[in-house]
């Protein structure tokens, strides 16, 4: 038998309220005749207080309100719950070359003490992440962190040794890199770009190029805005730092 959901079980109670209300009772049409002697005040009968029905309709109507909270809870959770999946862990030293070929999402890009990758990721309906794939492929010194199967409202947390040399391909969504020292290179199409470039001295040449959207670098004292912007600096330090953005903001920092 087909189970009743909690909006017929609320229609139901309602129902059930409004038929258990009473009414005080209307005087008939065919009342016997009264005599016009009234007995002493001390003999009468004190009249007794009634409810009418109130007793009854309170407490239905507060199951009422519980079913009409469950129904919402229970019905709309599962469209909006959020999944976490499985992380992704590889052993890599520092000083390495790490390649990211990244499909669209957000990702923040941190470096981190330890000697290893960690991959995490999310997405905001659980629906998002059926075909969702992940990988972190080491050969040597040299890893390649993958990702692919998914549309939107994926966001991604990546760790790798504070000291590395980095390449990344995006095709689009924010990306955010930080705490990373070594050889930086950034290509992708759409989003906004933030990336932690540390002190300028460490490098020996900067380029970077927006076709539409600002350009903020303040380490080399470059602010720019509309089409096609870039800048190129040259410095004695010892890593290179390559960013191009076609469509967003991009901020050195």
């Amino acid at each position: 038998m087909k189970r009743p959901t909690a909006t017929a079980l609320l229609l139901a109670l309602v129902c059930a309220s409004a038929s258990a209300q009473t009414v005080s009772p209307k005087p008939s049409g065919d009342r016997p005749p009264t005599s016009d002697v009234r007995p002493p005040t001390s003999a009468r009968t004190p009249l007794s207080s009634r409810s009418y029905g109130y007793r009854m309709k309170t407490p239905l109507l507060a199951a009422a309100v519980v079913l009409t909270t469950l129904a919402v809870s229970t019905g709309a959770a599962p469209a909006f719950q959020g999944t976490f999946g499985q992380p992704v862990d590889k052993a890599f030293a520092k000083g390495g070359v790490i390649r990211m070929r990244l499909a669209a999402g957000d990702y923040r890009i941190a470096g981190s003490p330890d000697d290893k990758i960690r991959v995490e990721w999310r997405a905001d309906r659980a629906e998002q992440a059926s075909t969702l794939k992940a990988d972190a492929e080491i050969k040597g010194t040299t890893a390649v962190i993958s990702t692919s199967g998914f549309k939107n409202g994926i966001h991604f947390t990546i760790s790798v040794p504070g000291r590395s040399d980095i390449d990344i391909d995006l095709s689009a969504g924010d990306l955010d890199v930080r705490g990373i020292e070594g050889n930086k290179r950034v290509d992708t199409w759409a989003g906004d770009v933030t990336i932690e470039v540390g002190q300028p001295d460490q490098y020996r040449s900067v380029e970077a190029s927006v076709r539409a959207g600002d350009l903020n670098a303040r380490p080399f004292n470059v602010s720019k805005d509309g089409l096609f912007r870039s800048f190129s600096w040259t410095g004695k330090g010892a890593y290179t730092l390559a960013v191009k953005l076609f469509a967003g903001d991009l901020t050195l920092r």
